[in-house]
């Protein structure tokens, strides 16, 4: 059997902070280029998602969830989350919109990046 998976990329301009870091600098606000990647599984080669609606999804629901750090619309203020944090919100966030999410990547400048797999709960028979 194939499996068959579409993905998407976009690039948010965001803003975040880690209070606890060992990197002097890191501890203050700082602004990333965040490029993020979604896997979605599909059934079809007659796609049940778009290329461009998806990325639009995406969009929407990052700033659903994140207040912009200055004038509207962006850098958004992604405040303490990480990577994996913005990554594990977003798979979330996209499988209420019941698509089959598989994966989310994020990355800081598209250089060091997270990235978070849906794993389906197995049966406690096992």
């Amino acid at each position: 059997m194939v499996e068959k998976f579409v993905k998407v990329k976009v690039v948010v301009p965001g803003v975040h902070y880690w209070s606890r870091s060992p990197v002097a600098y890191l501890a203050y606000p700082h602004r990333h280029l965040f490029h993020i990647q979604v896997c979605v599984r599909v059934k079809s080669e007659d796609r049940e998602v778009e290329f461009f609606a998806l990325q639009k999804l995406i969009l929407n629901k990052l700033t659903e969830s994140y207040e912009p750090f200055s004038e509207p619309p962006l850098p958004l203020n992604f405040v303490t989350a990480s990577c994996e944090t913005i990554a594990s919100h977003l798979l979330t966030k996209l499988r209420e919109c019941e698509l089959d999410v598989v994966s989310v990547e994020v990355s800081e400048d598209d250089e060091n990046s997270a990235f978070v797999v849906w794993k389906e709960e197995q049966d406690e028979k096992g």
